[in-house]
């Protein structure tokens, strides 16, 4: 849904209320779009991941969420500027001491030749990575009627047939979540402007009458705190 969104918002230099308007007439977002475009859907998707690939169970509160509500079609311009497109990433990765280095969602900032690049309209993509493998990619549709029909369909099945979900990663014990460093856009209307030296070190500031950004570098879990401004623009960067 929020790719099908933001697809529309770039192609066709539409703000994100149309874009959400047409997603929902074409059936591939809800009537209550809120799990998708606050990026809560995203979040129980990464859980699960974790819990399949890494054997950690994490709380919600520890995933840090941002949805696509706060785009606008500046932070689009910006974004084609650089050569930019802009989707809803949800990662989580590891360290080398096997602890969560990151989970969290974030609209993101994907460059030219990223595999991720081209996940477009109702296409949905995984990008895999490991020490010895490098990146893996999986692609295909993820809404729309014949895709949401064939997953109901499956976990019917799975369900007649007496299948379950094995979790042989399972791991007892607390989750250790390091805390990480990232840049960061912060889109905004002058009027809004905060002192975003106490979130992070200021790498680039633009400012005109009508629209401004700044780009920061700082601890994930206390540039989040931003986002009780629904005003402001977060958008990661890969």
């Amino acid at each position: 849904s929020t790719n099908y969104i933001l697809t529309e918002m770039t192609k066709r230099n539409i703000d994100f209320e149309s874009a959400l308007q047409k997603a929902k007439e074409f059936g591939f977002a809800e009537s209550n779009p809120k799990l998708d475009i606050e990026g809560l859907d995203a979040r129980d998707k990464i859980k699960i991941i974790a819990f399949h690939a890494f054997g950690k169970n994490i709380n919600n509160r520890d995933i840090h969420v941002k949805g696509i509500d706060s785009i606008t079609k500046y932070d689009l311009f910006f974004a084609k500027e650089k050569e930019y497109v802009i989707k809803l990433i949800a990662t989580c990765r590891l360290n080398t001491k096997s602890n969560i280095q990151e989970i969290s969602v974030f609209p993101t900032f994907i460059p030219k030749y990223h595999p991720l690049r081209l996940t477009n309209n109702e296409y949905n993509g995984i990008l895999i990575g490991g020490e010895l493998i490098g990146n893996q990619s999986l692609y295909g549709k993820g809404a729309g009627a014949y895709p949401t029909a064939s997953a109901v369909l499956s976990d019917i099945a799975g369900f007649s047939n007496k299948y379950f979900y094995k979790y042989p990663k399972i791991k007892s014990g607390d989750v250790i979540i390091d805390s990480v460093k990232k840049k960061f856009y912060l889109g905004y209307n002058k009027k809004y402007r905060l002192n975003f030296f106490e979130y992070g070190e200021i790498l680039e500031s633009y400012e005109s009458s009508i629209f401004c950004y700044t780009i920061i570098y700082g601890f994930l879990d206390k540039i989040i705190q931003l986002k009780k401004h629904n005003e402001i623009s977060i958008i990661s960067f890969t």
